[in-house]
């Protein structure tokens, strides 16, 4: 298992373009040094936050950004003024959590820079393997996986757990079935081991 970062030469052209180019021109708050792990046939994009970033960072590399900052910004959309004074004091408690977490400095994995990243069947075999290889390689961090769900993914939850994941609940992605033509719902988890 190796991680290669955007000066290594034994990248693909996709890859070398995805951790050179996109960490730097994808977003202008992104604040992120973009890497691969390779496991078996398998390549795993990382996203390790900068430790220069100013906050906010970009929601693709951020648990601040998508739990408090999108929160904060709707805030008058709540009827009255109690409630939002409610929701912000309940919002910053929720940011000091994540800043005593250091979750701001947490190491992703499975990232592809989306709102909503897709999930390979092999990261269920993948989960106990990569993960020891990240904590082995970035000690100090925190490492989370977004988007992991039982409908795109079956057994994700259970290999996650396994590896020692805690699943915290995200938001809900609504699945289509092209096939059968159908809409499926169900709520993404996001896998998060400290």
């Amino acid at each position: 298992m190796s991680i290669a970062t955007a000066c290594d030469t034994n990248l693909t052209a996709y890859w070398r373009a995805l951790l050179n180019e996109v960490a730097t021109g994808f977003a202008t708050n992104l604040a992120v040094h973009v890497a691969q792990l390779s496991s078996h046939e398998r390549r795993w994009p990382l996203c390790v936050p900068r430790s220069d970033a100013a906050l906010p960072n970009a929601y693709a590399a951020s648990l601040t950004t998508q739990y408090v900052q999108y929160a904060r910004a709707e805030l008058q959309l709540l009827p009255t003024p109690a409630s939002r004074v409610t929701a912000r004091a309940a919002l910053a408690v929720g940011a000091g959590l994540l800043h005593l977490a250091r979750a701001e400095q947490a190491v992703q994995w499975n990232s592809w820079l989306f709102s909503t990243n897709p999930i390979a069947p092999e990261i269920c075999a993948a989960a106990s393997e990569v993960t020891e290889a990240l904590v082995a390689a970035y000690p100090e961090r925190a490492l989370w996986v977004r988007n992991v769900d039982e409908l795109s993914c079956p057994g994700s939850v259970d290999a996650f757990r396994r590896a020692g994941y805690l699943l915290l609940a995200s938001r809900q992605v609504y699945h289509r079935d092209g096939v059968r033509a159908q809409r499926f719902s169900t709520g993404r988890l996001r896998a998060h081991r400290r």
